[in-house]
């Protein structure tokens, strides 16, 4: 809201293209906005949506016409130009939507969660659709999602912001396999969480952690810990290798299958520790074929895939 310029900070600046442009009217930050209910006008065609930015901007009747043209084309929409809102799919409007955000040659792109009415197949077509855009044109696009997979595949720099502020701000690879703190870890992606301390200080790399079973585990420390403190230890459910697979992991124990769950292009089976600890790991289909409930199994995962991270109150 602050960024499209419907609501002023009570502090601070926003910077764009080195110029502040926090106490600009939304007109005229070169801003263009994309919203989650698309926002067009239904008493207008698509074209008449698309061309409304321009029409603001005294753009002349000639150069008006050339832009809508080639922005309903850009969105594969060039047949549909005379079409009121009405009368399209959900998709089709949202492409009229990112159609007229663009029309203007922004600076700056701010899309709020522009694909959450939609359905799944749809979502996904756009996500695509909006990523091929980006490489075309190259403009800047801030893009707002409580989606987590939908950040991973749109992205190329993740902020993840709890109660208002950025606590990490990383490329979607460094924000899923190392997270800087335990909100981060749990809001992006399943995880198992283990309960642990630190055997012995640490700096940022490699160190051990001491599980409630008394196994001592190598692993990922993001951050410094003092010995005895209090970590969590986490361990993607991909990044848990069960059977066979398990034997050349760094670490390696046993469990018995309490469940599996299938998910079409995988397996989500439940292992129970023995320490009454569960634990989830993914298998393909085909490596399942040996799995029941009840079965003991070996399990392991690399050190480099499990990370430590404080326990927050």
């Amino acid at each position: 809201m602050m960024l499209a310029g419907f609501e002023r900070p009570t502090s601070g600046r926003i910077l764009l293209e080195g110029r502040d442009v926090a106490d600009q009217p939304a007109h005229k930050r070169d801003i263009g906005v994309v919203f989650q209910n698309y926002a067009l006008f239904p008493h207008m065609t698509a074209a008449q949506n698309i061309a409304f930015p321009l029409k603001v901007r005294r753009l002349s009747r000639a150069e008006v016409e050339a832009r809508v043209e080639y922005a309903l084309t850009m969105v594969r929409l060039d047949q549909m130009g005379s079409s009121r809102p009405g009368q399209m799919s959900g998709g089709q409007q949202q492409r009229i939507a990112l159609a007229r955000a663009l029309v203007f040659n922004p600076s700056l792109i701010v899309m709020d969660e522009p694909l959450g009415a939609l359905d799944k197949n749809l979502r996904e077509e756009m996500q695509y659709e909006i990523k091929a855009l980006h490489r075309q044109l190259g403009v800047t696009i801030v893009y707002v999602t409580h989606d987590q997979s939908e950040a991973l595949t749109m992205s190329d720099r993740i902020a993840v912001f709890q109660k208002g502020r950025i606590i990490q701000l990383d490329s979607p690879r460094t924000i899923y396999d190392r997270p800087g703190n335990l909100f981060v870890a749990c809001f992006l992606g399943e995880n198992n969480q283990l309960a642990g301390k630190v055997v012995e200080k640490s700096s940022v790399g490699l160190g051990k952690v001491k599980l409630a079973s008394g196994d001592i585990v190598r692993c990922q420390f993001p951050q410094a810990h003092n010995p005895g403190a209090d970590v969590v230890l986490l361990v993607r459910p991909e990044d848990v290798l069960i059977g066979d697979l398990a034997v050349a992991c760094d670490y390696r124990t046993t469990g018995t299958v309490r469940e599996m769950i299938y998910h079409g292009q995988h397996f989500q089976v439940s292992i129970e520790l023995a320490d009454g600890e569960a634990i989830v790991a993914l298998c393909r289909p085909g490596a399942s074929a040996s799995l029941a409930a009840g079965t003991a199994i070996a399990i392991g995962w690399q050190a480099d895939h499990a990370v430590a991270l404080v326990r927050e109150p």
